[in-house]
């Protein structure tokens, strides 16, 4: 049930989703627009009554078709008048009858939007149309309630889709299920519905002086007939309504409306309780203070539409890609069906760990595979997460078909489910591909293993497992299994200034501490350090390695930015270790073990970073030297002189043959070229080093500016030398970040 459920949610959602969207973006408009709109007095307009009258008469005269007039919140001196070209609300002065400004939102483009977000412009068909739309929104996110589980929120944008939309239901509910009560005038508490004033809305489209309802009477003519009654004092406001004018009067201190007869005469209207249901609807349930959240609410259904049908177009797209995946002979098959990606990045991790042990192996997609390609195999790893309450996933379904009457006596197989416990089903997904590779004969090597959530140490005991069956050592890296953080006192023991301070803007110092005895770390961990009155720590990462030097190298650069009043100022952090800190001087910090590290294996490396970025790369010179291998140096700053940190480090390691290859962009010699252009313009054989010989690429520096860069140039440069599409290059980037063949410390 569940599963069908599923279905409805998905594909009901694509086929209603453009109109969905029209109306929840004319929702969206609607909503400004009434945001925009302005505040209307709810006093009687008293001693200011006579220059109102005079103001609505004069704009009559000039041609003004008024049909409604509001005095302002305010300022009294300014009256709001609904009528003129496509009857915008505008505000004139009392004392000349002269225009002020227009008020609200463009009424050509809020009644466009209103008609469009009502009936989609196509009258009662339109309005049928929209009406079941809005019974279809609420009933899927309703359906949402059978898929209901402690909202996650990672990095894959359906789970954002999925944890939001669980997250505030009730809320995302109330726009669809007051729009259906509306629409079929389900009001509560609401006054019965007002009846067609006596001889008005019978005649057609003729006669409209007001440029309003037919046959209404001229505002002008009305508010004469109420001044010679002598409540014109009285009056609060004139509207007008769906079947004529109403007119709000104060009467003895509470405000009464009034529906003008066809003869002038007015009519006492019974008495309005408040309509709960248009005010959810409108956001007036705070008053205007409430229209935000409204919009704001309105906002995340958009997204929910957007994110739904985007992660579907993707998901279909990949899928299609998938099918055309090569399956190499010879391998061992690492078999993944993804939902969110977890499956996918897992499978990918898995393949490239064994082939560093020297175990041959490919990660591929199920949707890749028939029951022919695994009858040639001899051993599968298959990791496949759940859909909806334990179902396979979309590129699974397929594959878990074929099998069922598949003879796969001869394949041995190890599985590792992805799932949450907050289903009922957990991890069903799997245990039903599971089950069928069982009843085809195939040998589980070990019982599946079922991961809950997070699925990252459940895997690494997995794939410690898989190893010992193929007889392979692993260490903790091999599993990315992080150390603790550990509390150390640094002592400074020198300070030495990299930059020059005639040719460079930005100051850059090497600072060399000394850690407690036997404390272990290695180029690209990270030294936590927090400056005196402060509470926020600052990382800083490590250049160098305890096997070799015994200091810990930072290289630091002083971060100048402009505050909020457009002064220059110091970063706290910088400044202190720059500035305050002396040599002799010791500080409590804490070592941050991480996995930017040169890897212990013979793969080219290849690094890249720009300015103070260089600082874990002076530390991997110690792991190249140990075991030597292709390594390639991609270095960008703003000036040669006193912004080539470590130059002379760098070149006797050229000259020693621990580099292979060293290339550098300064700003100052070729205005707007940076070491991302330089990585492009090597592009051939950076091409082949990657895809070609496996080699691991090293990024540091900016966000913005390297990181962004970095990974812009490597798409440039596989679609241009792989000759394929963007977005085959775009994915092919993304693949290596998650099996940790591109790796990035980043800051700033």
């Amino acid at each position: 049930m569940k599963n069908l459920f599923w279905q409805i949610h998905r594909y009901v959602g694509l086929i209603l989703a453009p109109i969905f969207a029209l109306i929840l973006i004319t929702g969206l408009i609607l909503a400004i627009g009434d945001m925009k709109s302005p505040d209307y007095s709810q006093n009687a307009w008293g001693s200011h009554a006579e220059q109102i009258v005079q103001t609505v008469e004069a704009l009559q005269q000039n041609g003004v078709a008024v049909s409604s007039v509001y005095q302002d919140a305010h300022n009294p001196q300014l009256v709001w008048v609904q009528g003129g070209k496509d009857s915008q609300l505008a505000a004139y002065s009392i004392d000349n009858a002269s225009f002020v400004k227009n008020g609200g939102m463009d009424s050509k483009i809020y009644n466009t939007a209103k008609g469009l977000h009502k009936s989609l412009l196509f009258g009662k068909t339109g309005k049928l149309i929209a009406e079941i739309t809005s019974w279809a929104m609420a009933g899927l996110i309703l359906i949402g309630l059978f898929f209901m589980v402690k909202p996650k929120f990672s990095k894959s944008l359906i789970s954002w889709h999925n944890a939001i939309g669980v997250l505030l239901l009730p809320i995302w509910l109330m726009l669809p299920v007051t729009a259906v009560m509306m629409s079929n005038h389900w009001y509560f508490g609401a006054m019965p519905k007002m009846e067609r004033p006596q001889g008005q809305g019978q005649q057609g489209k003729q006669g409209r002086p007001n440029g309003g309802k037919p046959d209404a009477l001229p505002v002008m003519q009305i508010l004469n007939n109420i001044n010679e009654q002598g409540d014109l004092a009285n009056v609060v406001s004139v509207a007008q309504a769906k079947f004529g004018t109403v007119i709000t009067m104060s009467v003895s201190g509470s405000l009464k409306q009034f529906s003008v007869q066809k003869d002038g005469s007015l009519k006492e209207n019974p008495p309005m309780k408040p309509n709960y249901v248009r005010m959810l609807h409108l956001g007036e349930w705070a008053g205007k203070s409430s229209k935000p959240a409204n919009l704001a609410i309105g906002g995340v259904l958009f997204f929910l539409l957007l994110s739904g049908v985007y992660t579907y177009i993707k998901r279909t797209v990949k899928n299609a890609a998938a099918k055309n995946t090569q399956v190499s002979t010879g391998n061992i098959l690492v078999l993944y069906a993804s939902q969110t990606g977890n499956a996918e990045k897992l499978a990918f991790k898995t393949a490239q760990k064994l082939n560093e042990k020297g175990v041959n192996a490919q990660a591929v997609p199920m949707l890749s595979v028939t029951p022919e390609t695994l009858k040639s195999q001899q051993m599968a790893l298959f990791l496949c997460s759940t859909a909806g309450d334990g179902e396979l996933p979309d590129n699974g379904k397929a594959l878990e078909e074929t099998l069922r009457q598949a003879d796969l006596g001869s394949l041995k197989y190890a599985f590792f489910a992805l799932g949450n416990s907050g289903f009922k089903n957990f991890c069903g997904g799997g245990k039903k591909l599971d089950a069928t590779l069982k009843s085809c004969g195939a040998n589980e090597i070990m019982p599946i293993k079922c991961a809950d959530g997070t699925p990252d140490t459940a895997w690494q005991e997995w794939f410690a497992d898989i190893c010992q069956h193929f007889g392979v050592v692993i260490d903790a890296a091999d599993t990315n299994v992080p150390k603790e953080d550990v509390a150390v006192k640094a002592a400074l023991v020198a300070k030495n200034r990299l930059d020059n301070p005639e040719t460079t803007k930005r100051e850059a110092w090497e600072l060399l501490f000394r850690l407690p005895e036997n404390t272990t770390y290695q180029g690209g961990d990270l030294l936590m350090i927090t400056p005196p009155n402060s509470k926020t720590p600052r990382s800083y990462s490590v250049g160098s390695s305890s096997d070799n030097s015994g200091l810990l190298r930072l290289t630091v650069g002083m971060n100048v930015f402009t505050n909020d009043k457009g002064e220059k100022q110091l970063g706290k952090c910088s400044s202190y270790l720059i500035n305050d800190l002396a040599v002799g001087d010791e500080i409590n910090a804490v070592l941050r073990y991480t996995d930017f590290h040169i890897e212990n294996n013979d793969k080219p490396v290849i690094m890249v970073a720009s300015g103070v970025g260089i600082a874990p790369m002076i530390g991997f010179l110690a792991d190249l030297q140990k075991r030597p291998r292709p390594a390639w140096l991609f270095f960008g700053n703003s000036n040669r002189i006193g912004g080539y940190h470590y130059q002379n480090q760098w070149e006797k390691a050229l000259s020693d043959g621990v580099l292979t290859h060293i290339n550098v962009a300064f700003t100052e010699e070729h205005k707007g070229y940076y070491v991302q252009d330089e990585l492009f313009r090597n592009g051939h054989e950076v091409f082949d080093w990657v895809m070609n010989n496996n080699a691991l690429i090293y990024v540091c520096g900016k966000t913005n500016t390297v990181g962004k860069g970095v990974t812009e140039a490597l798409v440039e440069i596989i679609k241009a030398h792989g000759k394929v599409s963007r977005d085959v290059a775009a994915d092919t980037v993304n693949k290596l970040k998650a099996n940790n063949r591109i790796k990035m410390d980043l800051f700033g």
